[in-house]
């Protein structure tokens, strides 16, 4: 891994440490980095020697304070939340390939239709309880 590969993971795995500090930490393992290349080092061999970039960030998290429990819950539902945006600009984009509707009226005609069948199946329902007890009686 090089280094500004190595430095954008970093920082993007440290997200829920304000960015000041986080700067810090980002220029500090630059610095290292640097040190390390001047004494012979290649970029990857300085990188290699701070070990797995998850047991480092749990290490940094843990100096700081933070349950990374709810850091890896957080990765998660930011994962989950990057799917569905990208589920639903595509979305976006093969329904507008497909009409000549800008992609969001699409959608909330697509939308308004669905609460429409939901309404319609939501007033079925004490027909069919009224007529299931007219059957029973």
């Amino acid at each position: 891994m090089k280094k500004d590969e190595f430095l954008n993971l970093l920082d993007k795995k440290l997200q829920v440490i304000n960015e000041r500090e986080r700067r810090d930490i980002i220029d500090e393992y630059r610095t290292h980095i640097e040190m390390k290349m001047k004494e012979g080092k290649t970029e990857e061999e300085a990188i290699e020697d701070f070990g797995d970039i998850d047991e480092l960030v749990d290490d940094i998290l843990d100096a700081y304070k933070i349950n990374t429990d709810r850091v890896h819950h957080h990765d998660f539902d930011r994962k989950f939340n990057n799917f569905m945006d990208e589920l639903f600009d595509g979305f976006k984009r093969f329904v507008s390939s497909f009409t000549s509707l800008d992609a969001d009226d699409v959608i909330k005609l697509i939308f308004e239709f669905l609460m429409i069948l939901i309404f319609l199946f939501i007033l079925r329902i004490p027909f069919e309880i009224a007529s299931s007890l007219a059957q029973a009686c």
